[in-house]
């Protein structure tokens, strides 16, 4: 039984009864385990031809661990790593990795890469070496990711059921901003200005041709037939993309899935509600108790 720090937190426009619970993990350090410590560990992963960049946190205890992605957004200036720094002191190992072409890992960057890099980060950590060396258990691994990789985290899920689970932070419908895109270019170039600068082998062009091209394909709306039985964590925030949080969440609800949802008034980054969301993403992971068949 874990001990919990009981924080009355009050969101504007939401009760003032609401309570969030803050669990230890996201404030205290535990009690090192001299025998089985936690440890910081890079590593790869082989997607495309090419290795990218990764990083293991070890959960301390003898393992095996649920596993937990963490997944970066477009280009990822926020890399969430005190969500997995928290579920690392909540027993969990997780992971960060950066997609072909992104903070310096090799080859080059597309929407279409993201897609295959996270399922071949899925593909390479079940392998029973890979399981044995970081002390992974392949039957609990879930997936946490943040703007683009929100969408990521749902499409991973929708193509693959052995997760326990995905969240969406501040997610925006990917195959939504592409069928925008086609019907007024001009207002989706600052953003694709904006995120391509850390981007080898990317242009504003490419990327907003790539979102027309795919966008129909690429909806969340499609997605939906997946995520039948899925458990999901949706989570919005003041940036203008909640429409497609509360599409995601009414259509995987009627699809099938188990869905909580959560939306704060902050920022794209949640730049100052850090510790609400490491509350709402370690008390969600903490429910992820069930092994699927």
């Amino acid at each position: 039984m874990k001990l919990w720090i009981i924080m009355l937190i009050v969101l504007t426009g939401f009760p003032a009864t609401a309570q969030v619970q803050i669990p230890t993990a996201v404030n205290s350090d535990p009690e090192p385990d001299k025998a089985n410590p936690a440890a910081t560990i890079a590593f790869s992963i082989p997607t495309g031809g090419v290795e990218v960049n990764a990083l293991l946190y070890r959960a301390a205890g003898a393992g095996p661990h649920p596993t937990v992605f963490v997944l970066h957004g477009w280009p990822g200036n926020e890399k969430n790593f005190d969500i997995a720094r928290s579920a690392q002191r909540a027993g969990w190992n997780a992971i960060t990795f950066n997609y072909r072409g992104s903070w310096g890992s090799p080859g080059n960057w597309t929407f279409a890469h993201t897609t295959e890099d996270t399922e071949a980060a899925l593909a390479y950590i079940r392998r029973k070496e890979v399981t044995e060396r970081f002390g992974i258990d392949p039957k609990k691994i879930a997936v946490v990711g943040h703007s683009l990789g929100g969408w990521l985290s749902i499409r991973l899920a929708a193509v693959d059921g052995g997760l326990l689970g995905a969240a969406a932070i501040s997610a925006p419908d990917m195959g939504g901003q592409g069928i925008a895109a086609a019907k007024d270019r001009n207002a989706a170039m600052p953003i694709a200005i904006a995120n391509t600068r850390a981007l080898a082998g990317s242009t504003p062009d490419r990327a907003t041709d790539e979102l027309i091209a795919r966008g129909p394909e690429w909806t969340y709306e499609k997605m939906l037939p997946g995520l039948k039985g899925q458990r999901l964590l949706v989570l919005s925030s003041d940036d203008g993309f909640g429409h497609y949080s509360d599409a995601l969440s009414t259509g995987a609800t009627a699809a099938g899935a188990q869905v909580e949802r959560h939306h704060a008034q902050t920022d794209h980054a949640w730049s100052d509600r850090r510790i609400l969301l490491q509350a709402y993403v370690i008390n969600w992971l903490e429910t992820l108790t069930l092994v699927k068949d």
